[in-house]
Order: structure tokens, then sequence, then C-alpha cells
């Protein structure tokens, strides 16, 4: 899937982190009661349904040529006319695995519906924050049985695109000499 830059133009960079935190922020503003979680702990193991997510994998975007960083925009400081700012950024692709845990298969097989919805539906909202997402795959249905009762387990996988972006102060060029001696064909 290749993008160009222009889509990814954004109002603001967000790291994995904050995208994780605003996709859980907007999917309870949008009423859901399962919870996101990067992880689970001791005090919410029982908590049914949830969604689990995963980071599996991070990695240069593929399909934009760029293994190393490059220049995004020069930025010239107002307050100190010899001092600019140089805006490197790199994208990198998230596979990241969202696995939909309930207590029963239908409740799962609803609860993988209203995501895919949420996902699809909120599409422009992640973009403005500077994220791309795409669904990828989703692998076969499980029920773990190791903890007291058995739970279902629907497991989605997504790539997410984040553009790394940092900034790398210079110094301007005031002035360049050169000097140059003509010669003349004779």
């Amino acid at each position: 899937m290749a993008d160009s830059l222009e889509v990814m133009r954004a109002e603001k960079v967000t790291t994995f982190r904050q995208f994780l935190k605003h996709l859980d922020d907007l999917w309870r503003r949008c009423g859901h009661q399962a919870p996101i979680l990067r992880y689970r702990t001791m005090d919410d193991w029982e908590q049914y349904p949830v969604i689990v997510c995963r980071l599996e994998r991070r990695y240069p975007s593929e399909g934009v040529n760029e293994k190393k960083p490059r220049l995004r925009t020069m930025l010239h400081d107002a307050d100190n006319p010899s001092r600019s700012v140089r805006l490197m950024g790199q994208m990198f692709d998230h596979r990241v695995l969202f696995n939909i845990i309930a207590k029963s298969a239908e409740e799962a097989d609803r609860l993988v519906d209203d995501f895919e919805l949420f996902m699809e539906t909120y599409k422009d909202d992640f973009v403005r924050m500077g994220v791309r997402l795409w669904f990828e795959e989703q692998l076969a249905d499980d029920v773990e049985t190791s903890w007291r009762d058995p739970v279902v387990v629907r497991p989605l996988y997504y790539i997410v695109r984040l553009d790394r972006i940092r900034p790398e102060f210079v110094g301007r060029l005031n002035r360049i000499d050169l000097d140059y001696e003509l010669i003349k064909k004779e």
C-alpha cells in the first residue's frame, strides 16, 4: 500500500503511545464498554469483554523509500535569525495485534464487528493525527483455557503508519566568501 507523503500531512505529530491513548479515548466516547488495554494487569484480568493490543513489529514503511530520516521542512527562528530548525522525518509501520477477548463466541463476534466499523469510521480522525491505518488480517479464532473460565479470543492485525519527526537545530550561514581567479585564454 503506497501512500504519498501528501496524504500524511497532519495537524500534529503522534507517537505510538499517543495513538493508543486517543484510540481508547475515542472508543469510550463512542459508548463502547470494552476497554482497549496495552497490557493486562492482575487488577483487570477478569474484565470481559476487553481488547488487548500489542505491538508485534515496527519497521521503516515499505513503498515510501525512507530507510533513514529525510528533510521534511526548514523553519527559520524569528527570535534568532542566525538559527534554523530542520525537521527530519521517517515513516514507520507498526504491526499491531488487537486481541478481542470475550466470554462467548457471539460476544466476541459482535465486538469484532464493532471494532472494525469503528476503525473504518474514524479513519479520517486518525489521519488528522498523522496516523494512517489499515486492516491486515484476522488469524484463527482461539479459546484460551489457562484462565479460571475459558475465554474466546479473536486476533486482528492492523498496520499503523506513523511519521516520526525530530528537530535538528542548525546555524544559518550569513555569508559565503568566494575567492576566484579569472584566467583568460590567450
